[in-house]
């Protein structure tokens, strides 16, 4: 009856090791190899664009906004289907402003110059979806930490979305309301100009506003979108200067993209996805501590069994 005592589970300890594994491989800080496998990735994607841009910036510019855009609307796929348990309504309010963004954004790639999309000059009318994109994320970044603490239905906000990017392609293709942002012969209008700067110092606002909300986040989170709010503004401050320059526009898209790359890894890899392998973890750790214990229990009343058993026999 003794060996019931310190006998661990059927498994020989396996659900401990599948713990301290995962442990291993889900800690804090992602292991090394991980985070070269992702540095390696990004930097062999980043001199593939560098040498697609020397042969054609047009070619350059479509990739680049097709990566930008499918990012985009991973992040709001993720964050749709895990509303329900997501329990940060920033990230989730943020997640569903992508969307919007992204179809923006994937107007302003088709109507772009040289694109043969639509019939017609579409200079201007690329560069008004890209500054409505830009607004709209921006204002997005700005009110997000509003909705901490407050009851948030997912479908409400992305029926106001809806309407609001709807009416700013209203506003664009069948009226003359929108401001022009380029004009044949001129070049970019003081408004385009002027609104990248204006952006600039929304997404800088935002960073403050987010900061001042810390208590709410994961330290990582935060450290993640700071990041990526601060190079969406560098991005926006080397995309406001003018196409003769060339590399500043390509650097300038490539912190358009790295910015996207940190916001993914903040709202889907770190508040959604580690949650739920941090519970797995809970679960499995419970699960390995009732087996235990039901194995610590099954050696007691063995045990008793035997002591108890000889006593009977005296009796009769």
């Amino acid at each position: 009856g003794e060996r019931h005592l310190h006998r661990r589970p059927r498994n020989g300890g396996k659900d401990d090791k599948l713990i301290k594994a995962y442990i291993m491989i889900h800690k804090e800080n992602y292991p090394l190899p991980v985070m070269l496998a992702h540095f390696t990735g990004c930097l062999l994607a980043l001199l593939g664009l560098y040498l697609i841009s020397l042969q054609s910036f047009l070619f350059f510019h479509s990739v680049a906004e097709i990566v930008w855009v499918a990012l985009a609307f991973c992040v709001f796929m993720v964050t749709w289907h895990a509303r329900r348990a997501l329990d940060n309504n920033y990230l989730k309010f943020i997640g569903i402003a992508c969307l919007f963004t992204a179809v923006l954004d994937l107007i302003h790639t088709l109507t772009y110059r040289g694109m043969g999309v639509f019939l017609g000059n579409t200079v201007n009318i690329s560069m008004q979806t890209s500054i409505a994109a830009q607004y709209l994320l921006a204002f997005s970044f700005l009110i997000a930490p509003a909705a901490l603490g407050r009851r948030m239905a997912g479908r409400h906000v992305f029926a106001v979305y809806f309407l609001l990017t709807l009416g700013m392609a209203y506003l664009i293709f069948f009226t003359h309301v929108f401001p022009d942002c380029y004009v044949e012969g001129a070049g970019e209008t003081p408004f385009k100009a002027v609104s990248q700067y204006v952006i600039c110092l929304i997404l800088t606002v935002s960073i403050i506003f987010l900061i001042r909300k810390k208590e709410v986040f994961d330290r990582r989170i935060l450290q993640l979108l700071v990041l990526s709010l601060s190079l969406t503004i560098a991005g926006q401050l080397f995309l406001s200067v003018t196409y003769d320059h060339l590399y500043l526009p390509l650097i300038g898209h490539f912190l358009k993209i790295a910015a996207f790359v940190f916001l993914y890894f903040a709202i889907v890899k770190t508040g959604i996805e580690r949650p739920y392998l941090l519970l797995a973890q809970n679960l499995r750790q419970h699960e390995a501590e009732l087996t235990w214990n039901n194995r610590v229990k099954e050696g007691f009343t063995g045990l008793a069994t035997a002591l108890i058993a000889p006593l009977s026999i005296e009796k009769i």
